[in-house]
Order: C-alpha cells, then sequence, then structure tokens
C-alpha cells in the first residue's frame, strides 16, 4: 500500500516516514497516511454499548469485535475497555468480601476478563 502511495522511496526507512515523523511500522505510517480504517468505529461501538449493556455482555461483544472485525490494535481496545469489561467481577467481589482492599485484587479481576476473552475465541 505504501508503495503504491509514497512517490520514489529511497530506502524502508522513507516508507516509514510520513510528514517528517518516522513511524515505528509500516502498518503505523499506513494509518497516518491515511490508508488504513483505525479502531475508531470499534472504540465507539463499545462505548454505546457500555451504556446499556452488562459487563458480560461487553466481553460478547468485545470477542466479537477481536474476532471477526479486523482490529488493528486489540491491546489498546482492550485496555482502554478493561475497567468496564471486569465491573461485574469487581462488583460481586465487594458484596462477598465488603472489608478486603479491591486494589490488591484487580489484577485477578483483570486475569479473569482476559481470560473470558481467549476462552470464547475457542467457542466461537
Amino acid at each position: 500500500m505504501l508503495l503504491n502511495v509514497v512517490k520514489g522511496p529511497t530506502s524502508f526507512k522513507t516508507l516509514k516516514s510520513v510528514n517528517g515523523i518516522l513511524y515505528p511500522t509500516y502498518e503505523a505510517a499506513c494509518l497516518a497516511l491515511g490508508l488504513l480504517e483505525g479502531d475508531n468505529h470499534w472504540s465507539d461501538t463499545l462505548t454505546n454499548a457500555r451504556i446499556s449493556s452488562s459487563a458480560s455482555k461487553l466481553r460478547e461483544l468485545f470477542a466479537i469485535i477481536f474476532v471477526f472485525c479486523n482490529v488493528s490494535n486489540p491491546s489498546e481496545l482492550w485496555d482502554k475497555f478493561q475497567d468496564h469489561l471486569m465491573e461485574d467481577y469487581i462488583r460481586d467481589f465487594q458484596r462477598h468480601y465488603p472489608d478486603a482492599d479491591i486494589n490488591a485484587h484487580l489484577e485477578n479481576f483483570s486475569n479473569r476478563a482476559f481470560c473470558f476473552r481467549y476462552k470464547t475465541f475457542f467457542f466461537l
């Protein structure tokens, strides 16, 4: 794609340069040139779903988007919505252990939501 747009590239490095900025990957350079669609659409979809859906439904939607929709940066999308994806785990924990320090268990909740994400892929 870059070879079709960049005029007279002299090196691989010039292919990754857009408006004087050297991007770390060819994909990032393509995104900067608008040759690839970013994840804004999927981010907007999850933001809208977050308003009316439960955390488990949001995890299902995330898994479907990830598997079927060619997300360009799934880790970034995961990080952006991680708190919402594990909301029910936190709420249930606080209900059963009201005096426990929730911050000490956040990594566990993230791992549960993360495992759900990969477990779901095997069932799709």
